[in-house]
């Protein structure tokens, strides 16, 4: 049953083997009741009737968390009989019934750790939470229909949304809830922890079913807008030992990459529109560094220009919502998976290109390179899925072309981790005097952005204000040493690295930690992490590897079953 949750066992599979365990042990006298209900599933011929009577049963034995799944209008697109745009009940599981199974079987993953009979702790937690996050967001609606003795009862929380790839690479919308406070408490965030302790599957969609002018994607939010309405002005109430206590529900962030947010809060804004950003209407984002115009940022301006489309996302309809700012910039699609990519596979050419490696043709001295750095990997006991350092791992087919490092995210922070070592213990009176400028850049570049997230990764929920400075300084390093880096390969004829909007979007991560301790009386700003998407990631993965292709309906249906299954096992 683990490998089906997981997706690595078929439901005939499944099937097959329950009926010859089963068989065997009434040989020898013993029946297992469990395993005749999942055998019997098998007394068919057709091969989709056995998976649609396995899926059923499952259901039946209650093998899946008892979580409210809701049928709701969506408009989809279908290709049968013919193609056309209609009106479906789709399976959606809200917020609140999350909340509501959650609070009464496990609440500490919505309460920071804590229980129902703990008041006293999760109070202070979530009133702790309020007091700090004033300095993030001063015009939060928490602020306005909350007295503050109330802001105990006000759990933040934030919506994720991703395309994930399941079999034949077919995309697959994922959509979770996410509490800003995980289970392990507000010392740690949550890419700590399994992330289906984390994360709580909202819906799933298949790309085919996407509706024109992103109706489907409409349908859904004005679901999910209109039950977190509620939940912040009605609340849950739930009695404890101590009595009852109504729980309300604070919205802090939209997360995911780029596409989805934009989508879902009707942003104008994008990498190929008029206007880039929608915290800035900066024209010229290319300009990096803490003395950039980015400088006199002071937040979003709610009475400037507004990066919303004319027509209003329901997702605005939450409170807290309608600004922008909790669109979240995610670190690991900025960096991890934007520019790092870039800087990580120019700068290992660059180090080619002034005698780091030895003599010989480029792809020889990569050769080189990726020896040292397997040996490094083992050493430090690192884990990396780069098979090779070469062009191809770089797609490009030339030098004509601006390379980028294939593989995941993290394969590009341990990159970034060895150059920043390998330039540490040598020597820069090695490289020739025209040359030691490109040492010192990509050494600058690599050690600000190991030091950036080195630091992040030490803190929780929140960041003391003075580790703030030095974060900043490190952030600022990362943008201002691949721009200069840019340069200096341009003025070399190098096609190696070329400034992309992520950059500015980083800034802003950067930016938004130095506002938050100009206040005299904030003493904490609240770490990017909270809304960076290592788990996230990780979770569509594991998600979108359980999915299968069948009809539509059937996808979304079948990987509820699973996904629920796998909340059930870990949950417990």
């Amino acid at each position: 049953m683990v490998g089906f949750e997981n997706g690595a066992e078929s439901a005939k599979r499944v099937v097959r083997l329950a009926r010859v365990a089963s068989r065997r042990m009434r040989r020898l006298g013993v029946r297992d009741f469990g395993l005749e209900h999942v055998g019997r599933c098998g007394s068919t011929r057709k091969p989709k009737n056995l998976a649609r009577n396995f899926y059923t049963q499952v259901v039946k034995d209650a093998r899946i968390i008892p979580v409210k799944i809701s049928k709701v209008p969506l408009r989809v697109r279908v290709t049968k009989p013919k193609v056309r745009e209609i009106n479906m009940l789709y399976p959606v599981v809200t917020l609140s019934s999350w909340v509501t199974y959650l609070l009464r079987s496990c609440p500490k993953y919505v309460l920071g750790g804590y229980g129902l009979d703990q008041p006293e702790q999760y109070r202070s937690l979530f009133r702790q939470y309020w007091q700090r996050y004033k300095h993030v967001d001063p015009h939060h609606p928490v602020y306005r229909f909350f007295e503050e003795d109330d802001w105990g009862q006000v759990v933040p929380w934030c919506l994720h949304g991703d395309e994930g790839r399941g079999l034949a690479k077919v995309p697959l919308l994922v959509t979770a809830f996410q509490f800003v406070i995980p289970v392990l408490g507000d010392q740690h965030t949550s890419i700590s922890g399994h992330s289906f302790s984390t994360r709580f599957a909202s819906t799933f969609i298949p790309a085919r079913m996407y509706a024109k002018n992103d109706a489907t994607y409409r349908d859904y939010h004005e679901v999910v807008a209109r039950d977190c309405d509620q939940l912040f002005f009605d609340g849950l109430t739930f009695d404890s030992d101590d009595g009852s206590d109504t729980f309300y529900f604070g919205f802090c962030g939209l997360k995911g990459d780029w596409p989805y947010v934009r989508k879902a809060a009707g942003l104008v804004t994008g990498f190929k529109s008029s206007r880039m950003c929608h915290f800035c209407d900066d024209k010229e984002w290319w300009k990096l560094g803490r003395f950039s115009s980015l400088h006199a940022y002071n937040g979003c301006d709610l009475n400037g220009p507004l990066p919303w489309k004319a027509e209003t996302s329901p997702l605005r309809w939450i409170p807290g919502a309608d600004n922008p700012s909790v669109c979240r910039v995610d670190l690991a699609h900025t960096f991890a998976m934007g520019f790092g990519k870039d800087f990580s596979a120019g700068a290992l050419i660059a180090l080619c290109h002034i005698g780091m490696f030895g003599g010989g043709s480029i792809p020889t001295k990569l050769e080189r390179a990726y020896a040292r750095f397997r040996e490094w990997v083992h050493t430090a006991k690192e884990t990396c899925k780069i098979s090779e350092f070469s062009l191809k791992v770089f797609k490009v087919s030339s030098l004509q072309y601006f390379p980028v490092l294939a593989g995941q995210g993290h394969d590009c922070i341990v990159v970034c981790k060895w150059i920043s070592e390998l330039l540490s213990a040598a020597s820069r009176d090695d490289v020739e005097d025209g040359e030691r400028v490109i040492f010192d850049l990509v050494k600058w570049t690599a050690d600000s952005a190991n030091g950036f997230y080195r630091g992040l990764y030490k803190h929780g929920v929140w960041i003391p204000r003075d580790d703030v400075p030095v974060l900043c300084a490190h952030g600022w390093g990362i943008t201002e040493g691949y721009q200069a880096l840019a340069r200096a390969c341009r003025d070399r004829r190098w096609k190696l690295l070329r400034l992309r909007p992520k950059c500015h979007m980083h800034e802003h991560i950067v930016r938004d930690l130095q506002l938050q301790i100009e206040d005299p009386t904030s003493h904490h700003a609240i770490n990017p992490n909270c809304w960076i998407c290592w788990q996230d990631e990780d979770y569509i993965g594991k998600v979108s590897r359980i999915s299968r292709r069948t009809h539509p309906l059937t996808v979304a249906k079948r990987t509820f079953v699973r996904v629920l299954m796998k909340y059930k096992r870990l949950l417990r």
